[in-house]
């Protein structure tokens, strides 16, 4: 091959390199972008979520119905009409339905006939009046340095659901602590137990659905500890 086809050559092959790297680094800025908008959108949406209102029913009583596969119990409170979602350890527990239980809701949606869908959170109802001030160890990490503040979390019954505590605890973190208000959602809660076992949440999502049917007794809960990374 001549010298000068050679060079044509050898730029040809260049420019056509600097092409696909090029592409190559486009794509990979469009997804990289892509991802932060989703953290951020992540962050919100988790923000929104955890800020939402809650309510607690006492007495809620109703057959088990099926609805496209799921058991659903439908019950009205307030002029609201629910629609509570068994799909965890409760779907066996309360198959024949709901007798006399309390009931933790927190809005997933509303349909468009003005249902409201919740899932899990029912325990049973206290035999008698109960108020546990449990520790709440809160560790703030950002790179190298540790903030670390002792709170307490107030627990009012014998019976709670992790919905229940998942949702109180983490809105008291976004109340005094600052959760879901900058750039990062990681971190986690973790529950311990006086027989050592942990019960343990993370931060980055919401408590999947088959969780929020699982219940503590209250009053074998030894401590809380939360664990917030800032990255």
């Amino acid at each position: 091959m001549k010298l000068k086809t050679l060079a044509k050559a050898t730029l040809a092959l260049g420019l056509l390199t600097t092409g696909v790297i090029t592409s190559e680094g486009q794509a990979v800025q469009a997804k990289e972008k892509q991802e932060r908008v989703q953290h951020l959108y992540d962050i919100r949406d988790l923000h929104r979520y955890y800020s939402a209102p809650s309510f607690e029913y006492s007495n809620i009583s109703g057959k088990v119905e099926n609805y496209n596969g799921s058991n659903v119990v439908r019950f009205n409170q307030k002029d609201q009409n629910h629609q509570l979602f068994l799909l965890g350890k409760d779907k066996e527990k309360y198959k024949e339905g709901l007798e006399g239980q309390d009931v933790f809701v927190v809005q997933e949606l509303i349909d468009p006939n003005g249902r409201l869908y919740t899932v899990g959170g029912v325990t049973k109802k206290n035999s008698q009046s109960s108020e546990t001030n449990t520790q709440l160890v809160v560790n703030k990490v950002d790179g190298g340095n540790l903030d670390s503040s002792i709170d307490s979390f107030l627990i009012n019954k014998e019976e709670v659901s992790l919905k229940e505590l998942d949702f109180k605890i983490r809105k008291q973190l976004v109340e005094k602590y600052g959760l879901y208000k900058g750039t990062s959602k990681y971190g986690k809660i973790t529950i311990n137990m006086k027989d050592e076992k942990k019960v343990e949440i993370d931060l980055s999502d919401k408590l999947q659905f088959e969780r929020m049917g699982d219940v503590l007794n209250s009053k074998d809960i030894k401590n809380i500890a939360v664990t917030m990374k800032k990255i």
